[in-house]
Order: structure tokens, then C-alpha cells, then sequence
């Protein structure tokens, strides 16, 4: 796998598909494997030089290697332990629309509030803001679940700021026009095949034949 190939993948699968325990082996160009290993919400990746930081974001849970205990951002409270992730957190709350978090509570405004009680979207921002910390390759399905179109643009141009390779899904038009904006390299999934979108007329052409079938 390298930056920017336009190698087909025979099958992308959720971990949901895959079951409880799964295992990823990437073969590196230039040699060397890395291997990721999920359990029980955890990821753990080790490699030939050095552990790759790895984070995956689901419509539900956000975990990754740099993040200990997994966010559940649907049923649970989302609670941040590591300081280190808390000042990553706040140097970036203008994405989030929350200002300041400790624990298992977030400012917003003068309102301290129970994490557990933020709207769906919120958390959900706030998992995929927390994958991002200190990680190689973050993988995001179901994108827009939950996020205002506004919030969904602002995290996808934070996003293209990160030093991480990302890796997403999103069946938003809006959001991918953002991509195409900001220099992402965009695909069409159609029937199991892989299709380059370079601009916008080739985005305009895909709404068409979606809107025929």
C-alpha cells in the first residue's frame, strides 16, 4: 500500500461484519509487514521499525492505539483520561463547538454538562477530533452519521491538516465536494469497483447517473 495508489481494494468489511476479533496485515513498500490486531474494542498495531498509530471511527465507537480505553459515543459516556489528548482536545474545540472538557464533563459556553448528555453529532466530533491524536492512518465509516453539514465541512478541512493518512466513507455530496476542494484524492464505489473522481464536472456526472438508477 503507498500514498496516493489507485490500486483496487477486493473488499472493504466494518468490524462489525468481521465480528468481535479481527487481524489486518499491510505489506509496507520497500519491505516489512505490519500487523493490527482488534479485540474487545482495541486496536494493537506492531510493525518491523516501530508501532503504527492506528484509529478507526464507527457510527458508535472511536478507538485507536494512542487512546486507551475506546469512546462509545452512542450508549456510554465518553470520558478523556490522558492529559495529553485533553490539551490536544482543546487546541482544537473550535471544530467541536465544545470549549473545554475534564473527564466525563464539557464546557460549552459557561455550561458544564454531562458528556453522556452532548448531542449525538457532538460526540461524535469529539471521537473522530480524539482518533486523530498521534496516529499514522485513521479509518472513518459512515462519515456524516449524526453531523450537521457545517460540522461535517469544518472536520473534514481539520482533517486535511492532520499528519495522518486518512482513509473515509461518505455518501454526502457536500462533503465530498469539500474533499475535492481541499486536494483529497476522491473514488466513486460502484458494484464493487473503484472509480477516480478528479473534479467537480466528474462529481456533477455521478449525481446523474445516481439519480437514473
Amino acid at each position: 500500500m503507498e500514498l496516493g495508489s489507485t490500486r483496487n481494494w477486493d473488499f472493504l468489511k466494518s468490524p462489525g461484519e468481521l465480528g468481535s476479533e479481527w487481524e489486518v496485515v499491510v505489506e509496507l513498500d520497500g519491505g516489512g509487514v505490519v500487523t493490527c490486531m482488534y479485540s474487545v474494542g482495541r486496536i494493537k498495531c506492531e510493525g518491523p521499525r516501530r508501532r503504527l498509530g492506528v484509529g478507526y471511527v464507527g457510527p458508535c465507537d472511536a478507538v485507536s492505539t494512542r487512546l486507551g480505553d475506546p469512546l462509545d459515543l452512542c450508549k456510554g459516556t465518553v470520558e478523556i483520561k490522558d492529559p495529553s489528548l485533553a490539551e490536544y482536545l482543546e487546541e482544537n474545540w473550535n471544530v467541536t463547538t465544545v470549549d473545554k472538557v475534564y473527564g466525563d464533563k464539557a464546557k460549552q459556553g459557561d455550561i458544564w454538562i454531562e458528556m453522556r448528555d452532548l448531542a449525538y453529532g457532538y460526540k461524535r466530533a469529539l471521537g473522530i477530533v480524539a482518533t486523530s491524536y498521534d496516529v499514522d492512518l485513521l479509518a472513518i465509516e459512515a462519515f456524516e452519521a449524526g453531523l450537521h453539514y457545517d460540522l461535517a465541512t469544518t472536520l473534514i478541512k481539520f482533517l486535511s491538516k492532520i499528519r495522518a493518512w486518512v482513509l473515509m466513507e461518505t455518501h454526502l455530496a457536500i462533503t465530498v465536494k469539500t474533499a475535492l476542494v481541499e486536494g483529497w484524492s476522491v473514488y466513486y464505489v460502484y458494484d464493487g469497483g473503484f472509480s477516480r473522481v478528479s473534479s467537480l464536472d466528474d462529481l456533477r456526472r455521478v449525481a446523474e447517473v445516481e439519480l437514473s438508477v
